[in-house]
């Protein structure tokens, strides 16, 4: 059944807003429970958009995701009325690999962005798609923490016949896609034909971390089960420790484009970047040079459990530090050229504690 949207677009925005409440409603209600500094909340909010924001375009930052929602529906809504023969599909794709524990976490952005786009292209479809993470408030359970769920959400389009129930039936029956939670790892929904349907599925593309999951079993079928939306179930850490992730990486990395979409992407990623350039500069900034991974890491050694580890990312998708001088380059008070060079790499994988082979022992996080 073709999804028909009746909101009118003030209503989808007042939906986002719903959202960002709710989400910054966590974030502040965690840094008034941690014992932390007055400069620590400040620098904590700041990189969530809250009283300030930081100096790079990161996925934490509540305000640049509600305008880069706007901008993605308004192109999208456009897009949609460049052509009446387009006909648009809404595709999600739950994998295993998407499936980390909180305490930690390996984020694999760059697994699953590689996935989705072979299968698109086999799928012959444009497309926009978001990664974005849900944390699973009660799995594994057992005494075993908790998990968050990498996902990806794709609004794609296409003028010739595509049978979305038989694509979605043979993608489940495949090897290629699993999901141990029982969910059906891909699923493929046609959405109608106005602009206004296709606006308001962009901006459910692009929204904050406000809610969480909850893993139920189908009361018709014992052996699915149901990921249901939990906003009272979802504790103010537990948004703190996503928010944690997402201020280690650039939004524009977790949008990406395919085919025709590749355009679409770029349009975002220059309105979003103008936007940022120009917005203003009131409360807290946080300076680009900042190295979040360190902040995040000394932030818990002193307010925290051993249980929970740094994140770490399956790839170079981490924002790097502004290049250093030809000074650090070269070496400073003797030191080896190298050696200086090395420094300014933690943020890339391998050379650092973000990587897959690096845990330390005894690292202490919220």
């Amino acid at each position: 059944m073709i999804k028909k949207i009746f909101n009118s677009p003030r209503s989808v925005h007042e939906n986002q807003h719903h959202r960002f409440v709710e989400i910054r409603k966590k974030v502040r209600a965690s840094v008034r429970t941690d014992g932390l500094s007055d400069d620590q909340k400040s620098f904590v909010l700041a990189l969530a958009g809250i009283n300030g924001h930081p100096g790079r375009l990161l996925a934490s930052d509540t305000e640049a995701i509600k305008r880069a929602s706007r901008f993605f529906a308004e192109a999208m809504a456009s897009h949609r009325a460049s052509d009446p023969k387009l006909k648009f599909f809404l595709l999600t794709f739950t994998d295993d690999v998407g499936i980390v524990s909180d305490r930690s976490p390996v984020a694999p952005l760059a697994t699953l962005e590689a996935k989705v786009r072979r299968q698109l292209a086999k799928l012959n479809l444009d497309a926009v798609a978001v990664i974005e993470v849900h944390p699973l408030v009660n799995y594994p359970g057992g005494g075993e923490g908790r998990s968050l769920l990498y996902h990806v959400h794709v609004l794609a389009w296409t003028t010739q016949p595509f049978d979305h129930n038989a694509a979605a039936a043979n993608l489940n029956a495949s090897h290629a896609w699993n999901c141990k939670l029982g969910a059906p790892p891909v699923t493929i929904e046609p959405i109608g034909d106005s602009e206004l349907d296709v606006r308001r599925t962009a901006a459910y593309m692009i929204k904050p971390p406000h809610s969480a999951k909850n893993r139920m079993a189908s009361k018709t079928d014992p052996a699915r089960f149901l990921l249901m939306d939990t906003i009272e179930g979802y504790r103010p850490e537990l948004a703190l420790r996503v928010i944690e992730g997402l201020s280690q990486v650039e939004f524009c990395s977790l949008v990406f484009g395919i085919g025709a979409g590749r355009k679409i992407r770029q349009q975002l990623r220059a309105e979003i970047e103008a936007w940022h350039r120009q917005r203003p500069r009131t409360g807290t900034i946080v300076p680009s040079a900042t190295d979040v991974w360190q902040f995040w890491l000394q932030l818990r050694q002193q307010f925290g459990s051993k249980n929970f580890l740094p994140y770490r990312f399956d790839s170079v998708i981490v924002p790097k530090p502004p290049r250093a001088s030809r000074k650090a380059r070269a070496g400073v008070n003797g030191s080896h050229p190298k050696k200086a060079v090395r420094r300014e790499s933690r943020w890339q994988l391998g050379s650092s504690p973000r990587s897959r082979k690096t845990k330390k022992p005894g690292q202490r996080l919220l």
